[in-house]
């Protein structure tokens, strides 16, 4: 692993964080803060989308990233379509534009998470280190079934050499939430166990009662 500045932000991250694409997204549920992850929709077809969910959950007092995608070019247009409707920042997967990229671009105006898989080798920043990391899966899911989890113990070394904090992801129940904290991480994020439950709202109730919020 190989970091370079910033020390421990001084940003408070949410205990809670959801993962959705954009039908998920419009189930009307509270969450403290969220990451659109729609990959296989291009810019201008997100345009519409992403208005509408950003009137929906700001009304709400949601904050909102926008996962730009692994694609350069497209991930330069989605860019510059989280700064035109004001998200509150981007995520960056393990391959995509870098965190210097996106401040040269957007004069540094924008909150940026990256996606990382710590157990399955280095972590290098190219230089500038993001605003959290997004650790993931740190439990066996459903959603990405041929992903190894990244295990507690590794989760715990990445977040102890971590200058910034660390979002748990994948596989994570309200009964395993504070292990993940306990293991250093800052915050959970949740896909599956919130967006296919039988009851979303019941799902997020369940969640922030684990997490005492």
């Amino acid at each position: 692993m190989v970091f370079r500045k910033p020390p421990k932000s001084a940003w408070k991250l949410p205990l809670l964080w959801g993962v959705a694409d954009r039908h998920q997204a419009g189930v009307p549920v509270f969450l403290p803060a969220m990451i659109v992850r729609e990959n296989e929709m291009s810019a201008s077809e997100l345009a519409g989308i992403l208005s509408v969910i950003l009137s929906a959950r700001r009304a709400a007092g949601t904050i909102i990233f926008l996962n730009l995608g692994s694609d350069r070019d497209e991930a330069l247009r989605k860019l510059d379509l989280a700064l035109e409707f004001g998200c509150h920042g981007v995520q960056l997967p393990e391959r995509s534009l870098t965190v210097a990229d996106v401040r040269r671009r957007s004069d540094r105006t924008i909150r940026i998470g990256r996606s990382v898989h710590p157990a399955a080798g280095s972590v290098e920043t190219e230089g500038e280190t993001p605003d959290f990391f997004l650790a993931a899966p740190v439990f066996e899911t459903v959603g990405k079934p041929n992903a190894a989890p990244i295990g507690l113990g590794p989760l715990a070394k990445f977040c102890e050499a971590s200058p910034v904090p660390v979002i748990g992801l994948g596989g994570i129940t309200p009964e395993r939430a504070w292990s993940v904290l306990d293991a250093g991480a800052s915050a959970i994020a949740v896909r599956q166990g919130i967006f296919r439950a039988s009851d979303p709202a019941n799902a997020v109730r369940s969640y922030l009662l684990a997490l005492g919020v």
